[in-house]
């Protein structure tokens, strides 16, 4: 080291006295205060309006929901406009009448006919008796019970639980052994002639009382002396409804599309090209006139029965419009409900549907099909406005061709 440096006077630290302790944090010192709160007071929750239902008090938040509910409360009315089973009772003697008539006027020859022939006449001469009239009440409440407490409202599905029932009829050995004995024959005539005549019976029977219902369920339609009578429709309009029917039925087949993995799809998609679209017009063609003019290979064509239904409704939903233009889809479909237009339905449908997918898909082409007539109702008020009037793209070619360039 140099000379003239003192070591003596350098500064000698111990490493056990080198330590943090003693260091004081800052932040013991001085707290860093907190942003203070919004002064706000809380929201309540807002609960939404809900929808009660006059007929079961159930509540309801979902208007679509609310509606649909109450489409099934109309169908349920529909259906119980049935007539009572003790009216179908009382008149059990004259539709056992009927039967029997029916029951005489089929073939019968050979050994076998001749015997049954004399059944027939054997009964033809009791049918004034008491023994005819128990009879004829048994078989009537037998019958019923096919129908008992359901709520059956298209003609298809009435007559398929009829005919049900009847098979249970004459698959019951002691019911059907009960029946021979009330007329008190069964020593007179073999028991295959007389098994014969129960099964050909209950089947008239059963046909007889679909007939009372059916003409009861027209008689008692409920009538609105209010309305004013339908408008008659003109070849135009005839023409117009042809194209809609086929537009609306395209949106069911774009759906099932979309729905390949859903059976119930698949089974509307199969009863709509197979009963309600056609390959070429047919029935009435100038209604398909228009149509077949602008069709350029992708419009659909609907048959007879579609094409008389769909008039039908245009007719109710003309009845439906109000001052304002609008259209109230709830009393359209509780009008169709209501009259021979589902029993049209249930012409094109029958029974290749279940009777609550057939009613569900008759209310929505129904609800469809007045969006459409609404749009055209809104259309033909502005239109009484305008100077010059507005027609929609697809059809102004019709009317106001333009010239080729």
């Amino acid at each position: 080291a140099p000379a003239d440096l003192n070591v003596s006077l350098a500064v000698h630290l111990d490493s056990h006295d080198v330590s943090l302790s003693g260091i004081v944090s800052v932040q013991d010192v001085f707290q860093v205060p907190s942003v203070p709160g919004k002064k706000t007071q809380k929201k309540q929750p807002v609960k939404k309006t809900q929808l009660i239902c006059t007929y079961c008090l159930k509540a309801y938040v979902c208007s679509r929901s609310f509606r649909n509910h109450l489409r099934a409360h109309t169908m349920q009315e529909a259906s119980a406009r049935f007539p009572d089973p003790q009216k179908v009772l009382e008149n059990s003697s004259e539709i056992g009448n009927t039967s029997l008539t029916h029951v005489s006027n089929s073939p019968s020859e050979g050994e076998s006919g001749n015997k049954f022939k004399e059944v027939i006449g054997h009964i033809a001469g009791i049918s004034s008796s008491t023994e005819w009239a128990n009879f004829c009440n048994m078989m009537c409440e037998e019958i019923l019970k096919g129908i008992e407490n359901k709520k059956i409202l298209l003609p298809s599905a009435l007559a398929t639980s009829l005919v049900g029932q009847v098979e249970r009829i004459i698959s019951d050995i002691d019911l059907c052994n009960s029946f021979v004995d009330a007329l008190h024959i069964c020593d007179i005539f073999s028991s295959q002639v007389l098994d014969q005549f129960i099964l050909e019976f209950s089947l008239n029977f059963a046909s007889e009382v679909l007939k009372f219902i059916s003409k009861t369920f027209r008689e008692d339609l409920p009538r609105r002396p209010q309305q004013a009578a339908p408008e008659e429709l003109d070849m135009e309009d005839r023409q117009v409804i042809y194209y809609i029917a086929g537009s609306i039925m395209r949106g069911y087949l774009k759906i099932a599309r979309r729905s390949q993995k859903s059976v119930t799809w698949q089974n509307v998609v199969s009863v709509i090209k197979n009963k309600v679209l056609v390959d070429k017009p047919t029935g009435d063609l100038v209604d398909s006139e228009w149509t077949s003019d602008v069709d350029r290979g992708g419009l659909l064509y609907v048959s007879v029965d579609c094409q008389k239904f769909f008039v039908n409704l245009t007719k109710v939903v003309f009845q439906f419009e109000k001052n304002n233009g609008s259209i109230d889809y709830m009393d359209v479909i509780s009008a169709v409900t209501n009259s021979s237009i589902s029993v049209l339905w249930d012409n094109i449908v029958s029974d290749s549907l279940p009777e609550t997918v057939s009613i569900n898909l008759m209310n929505d082409v129904v609800m469809c099909y007045c969006r459409t007539c609404g749009r055209g109702f809104a259309k033909r008020r502005l239109n009484s406005l305008r100077s010059k009037p507005m027609v929609s793209m697809p059809t102004r070619h019709l009317v106001a061709s333009r010239k080729n360039r």
